[in-house]
């Protein structure tokens, strides 16, 4: 049986209902529709996720990173 973070992959998607059901319920709370553009904005950070993901992409770099590697480059 393959696990994923100790998880069976049996179970990945029971618990993924359950968590978007408790997600769905807290979001109900939130006044006048106020969470309804919740699962597009997470449906748009994860798609341009994968999308970077299956290009072969990277992030774009920190400042901090990018001076990183110039200093590499310059040694």
């Amino acid at each position: 049986m393959q696990t994923i973070m100790g998880i069976a992959a049996e179970e990945v998607e029971g618990l993924a209902e359950a968590a978007r059901d408790a997600i769905n319920l807290r979001l109900s709370l939130i006044p006048e529709g106020g969470g309804a553009g919740f699962w597009t904005a997470v449906s748009k950070y994860y798609g341009r996720g994968f999308a970077e993901a299956a290009a072969g992409l990277r992030p774009p770099l920190s400042a901090a990173e990018e001076r990183a590697g110039d200093e590499g480059a310059a040694v």
